[in-house]
């Protein structure tokens, strides 16, 4: 019963203190992409990043990035989207 009140009162000190909470280090924010690849696709591409001691993760990441400086150095597009037009970047 003491322990219980102990505890309960040393809750009570630490609110009115204004003890905050450990916060977790903010993380760099991204948007998650789920696709679908065929089997033999995954299991190929998952091989060959395991051989090179890559992440997979890592390797679409340059590729994204890779692609997106590719397309920005061509010329600009119109702004706004014109129906039956693909975007620069596929």
């Amino acid at each position: 019963m003491k322990l219980q009140l102990y505890l309960a009162e040393k809750r009570s000190w630490s609110a009115r203190k204004g003890v905050s909470e450990i916060q977790k280090a903010a993380e760099p924010q991204a948007k998650r992409m789920n696709l679908n690849v065929p089997v033999e696709l995954h299991s190929g591409f998952k091989a060959a990043t395991a051989y090179q001691d890559l992440n997979m993760t890592d390797v679409l990441l340059e590729f994204i990035q890779q692609r997106v400086a590719k397309n920005a150095q061509s010329t600009k597009q119109p702004k706004g989207r014109r129906q039956g037009n693909a975007p620069s970047y596929i």
